[in-house]
């Protein structure tokens, strides 16, 4: 079990370098087709890409992404409005290939940044603007799959 975790902490701080690589993408079936991540979640970033909050984690812990659902260049989240609980969400770094199911969809203030929180256990948090409530954000939650 240790070596497990060690190794996994190498990975990790490879991945850290991620931003520099092609390799990093985001898919959900019926949903999203597979769709390039990047780091950071500024407007430059998420007109073009699927943004990763720069303080979360990449692997081990709350992966944070965020993207457009209507009216940009890209709206990659245009339809995560209809993810369902239990929906599967493949998330591909460094090589790797993760599989997440979403347990929970919830509305939150554009202010409120709390599920942005790294977690002990592995997780997904995918975020984007709610339609015609430009002051609330859609937060959806999954847990990897072991």
């Amino acid at each position: 079990k240790k070596e497990f975790i060690y190794r996994e902490k190498i990975d990790y701080f490879n991945i850290n370098k991620l931003h520099l690589s092609d390799d990093w993408f985001l898919e959900i079936p019926n949903i999203l087709e597979k769709a390039k991540i990047k780091e950071g979640t500024e407007n430059k970033i998420i007109d073009n890409y699927i943004g990763h909050f720069l303080d979360t984690a990449k692997i081990d812990g709350n992966v944070a992404l965020a993207a457009h659902n209507r009216g940009f260049r890209k709206n990659y989240f245009e339809n995560l409005k209809d993810i369902n609980i239990e929906d599967k969400i493949i998330y591909i770094v460094g090589g790797k290939k993760y599989e997440y199911i979403v347990y929970k969809k919830y509305i939150v203030d554009e202010t409120d940044v709390s599920c942005l929180n790294d977690s002990e256990k592995r997780e997904i948090t995918l975020i984007t603007c709610v339609m015609n409530k430009p002051s609330k954000r859609l937060v959806v939650k999954g847990n990897i799959v072991e």
